[in-house]
């Protein structure tokens, strides 16, 4: 009783900024959703591999061809960016209980429409790389059982393990907003093929976010749980 947990001062300095670092890139992600909920995406369409071979007219018509799905993927990701910061600030969610779990409602609930959505458009996407295609239905399918654990873990007020696989869950989510921001740009740079470079950003950001995440809760959040024991 009383033991100071093993490295947990750089653990909450690791935490706190990885709280920052989601924050700050909901706020350009949260933007580049609005092109696809209007369903006005003529920038998105220069950035396609059609466009770039010159065929214009054929630019972004697997979203066109799915918009329905489109938009509301884009909608509950929106929604997903907006709340994610607030669920997962400490101070908020000890100080404002019930807000938090209002919130969990809905953060669930665009979990799940995203995860499912996003295996729907990924894989009727003729614009996305093989790997992309290849992985998105097993992310959605980590996604929504993490998210069943959690969800079992609240109601049985195991709060603890509740917020392990939560973030668990919203890790797979978050690592398709860093194959957005910055990964891309950075290795475009480097392989001077858009293609390429997604074929590398989005494994990299999934692999770097969920292991990341875990440490975290291996190294900090497990043993803090041991010392309440």
């Amino acid at each position: 009783m009383g033991k100071e947990v093993p490295n947990s001062t750089w653990m909450r300095v690791w935490a706190n900024t990885a709280w920052w670092i989601v924050t700050i890139f909901s706020v350009p992600f949260g933007l580049y959703t609005l092109p696809f909920i209007s369903g006005k995406f003529e920038i998105y369409k220069h950035f396609t591999r059609e466009a770039r071979l010159g065929n214009h007219h054929l630019a972004g018509l697997h979203i066109l061809h799915n918009l329905r799905t489109w938009q509301i993927h884009a909608t509950a990701a929106l929604l997903f960016v907006a709340i994610g910061p607030f669920q997962f600030n400490t101070s908020f969610r000890n100080n404002h209980s019930v807000l938090h779990k209002r919130f969990g409602y809905v953060f669930a609930a665009c979990t799940v429409i995203t995860a499912v959505t996003g295996a729907t458009t990924m894989s009727k996407a003729t614009e996305l790389p093989p790997i992309v295609k290849t992985l998105s239905p097993f992310m959605s399918i980590g996604t929504l059982i993490a998210l069943t654990i959690s969800i079992n873990a609240a109601r049985n007020k195991n709060f603890q393990t509740h917020r392990r696989w939560m973030m668990r869950s919203a890790a797979i989510g978050y690592s398709v907003m860093y194959n957005r921001f910055p990964l891309p740009p950075l290795i475009y740079a480097f392989t001077k093929d858009q293609d390429q470079a997604l074929s590398y950003t989005f494994p990299l950001s999934l692999l770097l976010n969920c292991g990341l995440a875990e440490i975290y809760i291996r190294k900090y959040l497990t043993q803090s749980d041991r010392k309440l024991l």
